[in-house]
């Protein structure tokens, strides 16, 4: 299945989270804190980035503006996993790049299926990208 990466610094959450992503076959990568995700970031090939915005040292917003910034991103779905679902809120991560967001608490039955469907969305733009280069 596909690589995620979560950064997420709730100890619960993160356990959860990767509780119900590896039940579904993915392999999931925590990261406690942003500065730590972008380290992750560089020595991984993730095929997805679920990030929390409330992050201790480096905000979530900042992570994405950094990973936006960097080509190996260009097409990786780097969604907001945040338990702020206010309009605000979406208007500013997808100002960032961001390719989405996802509210806490998850739905169990709906969240992986979310989860999937960005992973599907990134890997269909890669292939065509690798088509109109070829």
């Amino acid at each position: 299945m596909s690589t995620v990466l979560l950064i997420e610094d709730d100890p619960q959450c993160a356990r959860l989270t990767q509780k119900i992503l590896m039940a579904q076959g993915h392999t999931v990568l925590v990261a406690s804190n942003g500065m730590v995700g972008l380290r992750m970031a560089r020595e991984i090939k993730a095929d997805i980035v679920l990030l929390d915005l409330t992050l201790p040292g480096l905000p979530g917003t900042s992570v994405i503006v950094q990973l936006r910034g960097t080509a190996k991103f260009g097409n990786v779905p780097i969604i907001a996993y945040t338990a702020d679902a206010s309009e605000k809120t979406k208007r500013l991560v997808a100002s960032l790049g961001c390719d989405g967001i996802i509210t806490k608490p998850v739905d169990f039955y709906a969240f992986p299926k979310q989860v999937q469907q960005f992973i599907d969305k990134g890997s269909r733009q890669d292939q065509h990208l690798a088509a109109s280069a070829s």
